[in-house]
């Protein structure tokens, strides 16, 4: 089964290897010109690396696949030819994916990777690109116009947006809501006892404890403005410029969609715009979906820090932001 990870200065022989197998198989299905066997340059995927927006999908030790995840604005997509976007919501760019040809389903894989997190994705391909133009509608991407790129050459642009759904700052007003979200994910989990945050009283009262520079809880609402979930984060002082992880859940309705990577990935950039360089969490054995999405997004396990408030936590992890 395919994973993705972060690319590391070991992986880089790997990674060019892979775009060089790209570039052949491009101009033997007829797109001599999109990369030639000049694009991506070596430059280029050592700052990828740097920068932390190189990507690569593995199957146990091996890569066959690589791509570029891109926040923020892309310059090149500020003007549309022919069309327009679906939105002016954040957005993220998937750049220079490529494949070994040895497995199947590097796109999907890519795809699947990035909606996790955020349901606003854009792309560019060539015009010759038959191969990605097919893989890109097949995954529900819509062909939104032509942009240019930075040295005038035309591209087709496509865009993905999934469910609507809206983080805010915690209220007042939610406070019961998120309450009985929490204890109710305990009490599924057997974890209504003693030892956790189910009978913490402050529970109740959560918008009167967040809210701070340093702190602060955010509620997710869907389309229909129903609070859905809720994440937060405050700091730990018992690690350097670090910030707890705290009281990720989501309602019933809405597991299993993705939801809780994209919660992570939210609440991760809350904690870098306040300034922190690592983030910590505690958990449970038995919160095992929690532990999966944790994992999958990155968080190494850690030893037991003497802190811990809540007795009954077992479980804890670090993650470098």
């Amino acid at each position: 089964m395919l994973q993705v990870r972060k690319g590391t200065e070991e992986d880089f022989d790997t990674v060019m290897g892979i775009y060089r197998t790209a570039q052949d198989f491009m101009i033997s299905t007829g797109n001599p010109n999109q990369w030639k066997h000049s694009h991506p340059t070596e430059e280029q995927i050592k700052e990828d690396i740097e920068k932390g927006i190189c990507h690569v999908l593995c199957e146990g030790n091996e890569i066959h696949g690589v791509f570029a995840l891109c926040e923020g604005i892309d310059p090149t997509y500020l003007y549309v030819e022919g069309g327009e976007w679906l939105n002016d919501d954040p957005y993220i760019t998937i750049h220079r994916i490529a494949g070994d040809q040895k497995v199947h389903g590097i796109f999907k894989c890519a795809i699947d990777y990035c909606r996790k997190f955020v349901d606003n994705i854009r792309i560019d391909t060539h015009k010759d690109n038959k191969v990605m133009q097919n893989a890109l509608k097949k995954n529900g991407f819509s062909r939104r116009g032509i942009i240019y790129l930075k040295n005038g050459d035309p591209r087709i642009a496509f865009q993905w947006c999934g469910g609507k759904t809206v983080f805010r700052e915690l209220a007042e007003r939610d406070d019961a809501v998120v309450a009985r979200l929490v204890r109710s994910n305990l009490e599924k989990a057997g974890l209504d006892i003693p030892g956790t945050v189910y009978f913490d009283k402050a529970l109740d009262h959560l918008s009167g404890i967040y809210g701070k520079a340093d702190s602060r809880y955010f509620v997710l609402e869907d389309g229909a403005g129903r609070v859905i979930g809720g994440i937060g984060f405050a700091d730990f002082p018992h690690m350097e410029n670090t910030a707890e992880l705290q009281k990720l859940y989501l309602d019933d309705t809405a597991k299993g969609s993705g939801l809780g990577y994209k919660m992570v990935y939210f609440i991760e950039e809350q904690m870098r715009k306040a300034g922190y360089t690592r983030s910590y969490l505690e958990t449970h054995d038995n919160l095992k979906t929690a532990i999966h999405i944790y994992e999958n997004s990155g968080y190494k396990e850690t030893d037991r820090p003497a802190e811990v408030v809540h007795g009954t936590m077992n479980r804890f992890f670090v993650k470098d932001l």
